[in-house]
């Protein structure tokens, strides 16, 4: 088996939106991606960790990424839209969407969960996605009708569901 190298620049002229991409699993990714030739467009909502992940891409030399902070929690559909614009007129394609950022709450029984923490969790987790995507696939599909592949991934920092992820009946607590 041949081994991939970065090198070859397989994601040169490539653009890609990663959200979570200031630390853990989405700075990883968006350094990878940046190291085979890709732009990344780094959305989080630390402006400060996405400024130290966009030094590093750049200190390595691959392409200059974009940074978009956002915070998914009190983001609305007008604010995805908006990105969506931004990308269209800056880059003018979308290749890939990874959805990488999450919040998880707190594991505790459903009734002892409190409203707000569900709410944030909600808008993180499947709202957040729901809406980038919605506003992001006339980019993607664009690259389609030219019979090139666009991709869109969804990821999650944990294997294991916890917090408002899940509510299972045993996990409420008896009085």
């Amino acid at each position: 088996m041949k081994a991939i190298d970065p090198e070859e620049q397989y994601l040169k002229g490539r653009v890609t939106l990663v959200t979570g991409a200031a630390s853990g699993i989405g700075r990883v990714v968006v350094c990878a991606l940046a190291a085979f030739g890709a732009t990344t467009v780094l959305l989080d909502y630390s402006l400060r960790e996405l400024e130290e992940t966009y030094d590093t891409i750049e200190n390595a030399g691959y392409p200059q990424p974009a940074i978009y902070p956002l915070n998914l929690e009190t983001a609305t559909q007008k604010d995805y839209l908006e990105l969506a614009d931004k990308i269209r007129t800056e880059f003018g394609r979308l290749d890939g969407l990874l959805h990488n950022a999450a919040k998880l709450g707190y594991l505790t029984p459903l009734d002892e969960y409190d409203t707000e923490t569900w709410y944030e969790v909600m808008q993180v987790n499947p709202n957040a996605p729901f809406m980038l995507t919605q506003a992001c696939l006339p980019l993607l599909k664009s690259l389609m009708m030219h019979r090139l592949y666009s991709r869109l991934i969804m990821t999650q920092e944990s294997t294991m569901p916890t917090g408002a992820h899940m509510a299972y009946p045993s996990m409420l607590s008896m009085a």
